[in-house]
């Protein structure tokens, strides 16, 4: 596992629904986090990792929201966002999942709030 870039480790946390469309869809009842978890299946083989998906399931600690996912064309990397209130939960998933798959993650806020920041008047 490699944990990108953590300078957003101290992202605003969200108490309110998001004004960011892909955020509105998730209550906000504690503070979260969300990730860009980058995946690349073992041996650059999706088998296992959909067949696993389908025997068990998302393998995902209660408190780790799935937000949404794409996987590229040559079916070996999938791109997943997830929504934690702490790396902690994210890092409990990956256990499930490390032996068929290698990850990277990132802490990541929409571009909206990006823009936010770097416009803000303070700046």
């Amino acid at each position: 596992m490699t944990l990108g870039r953590i300078s957003h480790a101290k992202a605003q946390r969200r108490k309110e629904v998001a004004k960011d469309p892909v955020q509105k869809q998730l209550p906000r009842e504690v503070a979260t986090l969300l990730y860009m978890i980058i995946e690349r299946f073992k041996n650059r083989d999706p088998l296992p990792i959909y067949r696993r998906f389908r025997e068990r399931g998302r393998l995902a600690p209660e408190g780790l929201q799935y937000v949404s996912s794409w996987v590229d064309e040559k079916l070996e990397i999938c791109f997943q966002l997830m929504e934690a209130p702490d790396i902690s939960y994210v890092n409990e998933w990956i256990a499930n999942w490390n032996d068929i798959v290698d990850f990277e993650i990132y802490p990541v806020i929409s571009s909206k709030e990006a823009a936010d920041r770097v416009l803000a008047p303070d700046r």
